[in-house]
């Protein structure tokens, strides 16, 4: 009965888990992008307003399917500020000034409460930067995330030419203070009826 429990516990906790992240993922996204915005002579953009134009500058979208996603794009009704490609990959676009000329930064943020990120975790990212990577040489994808890597993938990542460099950055969404609490409340075990001894008349 003991390893039921624990086996009850630990999927309650992990049901828990997927969905904090669920609920705080887009918002630890704009966290990442303000971060970003930080380094010198780079201007920002989460996915859902990258100016359209800067998707093909940045090789994101290739002369082959320039037609493709133009004519996609046209039926849907253009609005301000919104970007109209779907989400693959990306979570922001950077635009770097470097005394070289303009080169982009893609960027992913992954925000897990436990869960180490691993290669599959990151795949379409992978595959999109490295479009950027063969249009300009200088672009590098930056993965932010809230845990470690997985090692084999930390590993590959160490490589000083490897496409995507990492950055741990810890986060707690400002609405999610009191979950510490929900977590202590949750680690005490619960106590069941069948584990308590039997009284004499129940014998």
């Amino acid at each position: 009965m003991t390893d039921l429990r624990t086996r009850n516990n630990l999927s309650s906790k992990k049901s828990y888990e997927k969905s904090l992240e669920h609920k705080f993922a887009t918002d630890y996204e704009y966290e990442v992008v303000k971060q970003h915005s930080l380094r010198p002579n780079t201007k920002i953009w989460h996915w859902s307003s990258v100016p359209e134009d800067l998707l093909f500058d940045c090789g994101y979208i290739q002369d082959f399917a320039k037609h493709r996603y133009l004519r996609l794009m046209r039926k849907k009704e253009e609005t301000d500020g919104m970007n109209r490609v779907r989400d693959y990959g990306f979570d922001g676009l950077a635009q770097v000034e470097s005394p070289s000329g303009i080169y982009y930064e893609s960027i992913q943020a992954k925000y897990y409460l436990s869960k180490k990120v691993t290669a599959n975790d990151v795949g379409t990212f992978f595959v999109k930067q490295q479009l950027l990577s063969l249009k300009n040489q200088l672009s590098k994808g930056y993965l932010y995330t809230t845990t470690k890597l997985q090692t084999d993938f930390a590993e590959a990542v160490q490589h000083p030419d490897y496409p995507i460099r990492h950055i741990l950055h810890p986060w707690k969404h400002p609405d999610d203070r009191k979950s510490s609490e929900k977590d202590k409340i949750q680690d005490i075990p619960s106590i069941l009826e069948y584990d308590l001894p039997l009284r004499d008349y129940q014998k």
